[in-house]
């Protein structure tokens, strides 16, 4: 299987970047085709010898939050992968493995390296309960808080706590982990996490989706000259953006946005065929835009991919959203749950280097208040009557009108110089 570079989540802190495998090509029950067999996952539950006596959460918080929870994990990739991806999960007990001591250094210092130490200790303690060749994905939990109190309670604000079980990182990803053999296979769609505030947390389905092959995304101005948090290079951070869990992971809450429409068609593999509207010839075409979270089986477009004239795999990607399923918000803990309101999104991607963007897909808007790193929704969302035309003129996306649950939308592609 290829690999590629991965992404992770630190607390705070992007530190790395991740592509992934080739997604298998089937489909569900929101688009033509049918549900594929389940993906097993194995989630292993290991405690540093030295934490806290006290576990975080039960094997049975786990169970819930993977397979049973309706805003879990198994519910949330049914939905955003329109039946593609069924999770499964076996959730075995806390067990034990050495101090922290036992494994010199941390993800910043050795990286994958580091990691996979922390999977050898785990697996192997997990090995004469777990038949690993009956999965294809391992999601390993540590119970090693960021910060331990002195008196052995969990770290809240204020406290005075100790960092002897810090690992550098608060979740990770690999998609195709073969540095180590387990009854005779390698080879497992693998994330690694910390304790988070809740058993089912967003920072889990973020790192679920890097498993599955989505990377990070951001947003930014259309044209690079304004180097409005785009050119992480110059010392500026890409804008943050609320329609993508691969943007940004709040803590203690289930997943309350899709992945970007450009995720799931360059990325992912969730959309294809004939509800990926494919725009690479010249002159005006008009296209119905169906909603991207639970969409109904009506042929209408779930994204709309733009070939950039004379880059050949550079790409601007037009989508639709409405509040609806995981992006209604439905979240007691945190008032901005869900996405805001209805609205278009573009973005872009380049699936090679031969233009200005990257392969992360990035938001088209504008950074109105520098202080928030935040993209202004009203720059990013296009509503009916709004145009948009790409800094160099030869694109433009006119929104017609909206209706129930999709909108129409007019592209024009101009390649003459």
């Amino acid at each position: 299987m290829t690999t590629r570079r991965l992404p992770l989540l630190t607390a705070g802190l992007v530190l790395a970047l991740v592509l992934t495998a080739s997604p298998a090509p089937a489909s569900g029950p929101d688009a033509p085709g049918k549900v594929v067999a389940p993906d097993r996952w194995a989630v292993l539950l290991c405690r540093f010898a030295d934490s806290p006596a006290a576990r975080p959460f039960t094997a049975a918080e786990y169970n819930q939050a993977f397979n049973s929870d309706p805003q879990g994990h198994r519910r949330y990739f049914q939905e955003v992968s329109y039946g593609r991806v069924h999770i499964d999960a076996d959730v075995y007990r806390w067990r034990t493995i050495g101090p922290r001591s036992a494994y010199p250094g941390s993800f910043l210092t050795s990286g994958y390296d580091f990691l996979g130490e922390l999977f050898r200790a785990c697996t192997g303690k997990h090995n004469a309960a777990v038949d690993f060749s009956q999965y294809e994905g391992i999601a390993i939990f540590r119970d090693g808080r960021q910060l331990d109190v002195t008196d052995g309670t969990a770290c809240q604000f204020g406290d005075t706590c100790t960092t002897n079980r810090r690992i550098g990182v608060s979740g990770a990803a690999w998609i195709d982990w073969t540095a180590i053999k387990r009854d005779g296979v390698t080879g497992w769609r693998t994330i690694w996490m910390s304790n988070q505030e809740e058993a089912l947390n967003e920072v889990t389905d973020h790192e679920l989706l890097h498993a599955y092959g989505a990377t990070h995304s951001a947003a930014a101005a259309d044209n690079p000259a304004q180097d409005e948090c785009f050119d992480g290079s110059s010392g500026q951070p890409f804008c943050g953006h609320p329609w993508d869990p691969m943007n940004a992971a709040w803590l203690g809450l289930p997943a309350d946005s899709h992945p970007l429409a450009a995720q799931k068609v360059f990325n992912l593999g969730w959309i294809d065929g004939a509800r990926r509207c494919n725009v690479t010839t010249d002159g005006p075409q008009d296209f119905q835009l169906e909603r991207l979270a639970k969409p109904r089986d009506n042929g209408r477009c779930l994204a709309i991919t733009i070939q950039v004239p004379g880059a050949t795999t550079a790409w601007y990607v037009v989508e639709a959203r409405f509040p609806v399923g995981f992006e209604r918000d439905s979240s007691a803990l945190f008032g901005g749950g869900g996405i805001p309101g209805s609205g278009v999104l573009i973005s872009r991607i380049c699936t090679g280097d031969d233009f200005f963007c990257t392969h992360e897909p990035m938001v088209v808007g504008r950074d109105v208040n520098p202080q928030d790193g935040m993209v202004d929704t009203g720059s990013a969302y296009w509503q009916a009557g709004e145009t948009f035309t790409n800094y160099t003129g030869t694109i433009q996306v006119q929104v017609l009108s909206k209706g129930a649950g999709f909108y129409t939308v007019r592209v024009t592609r101009d390649s003459t110089p």
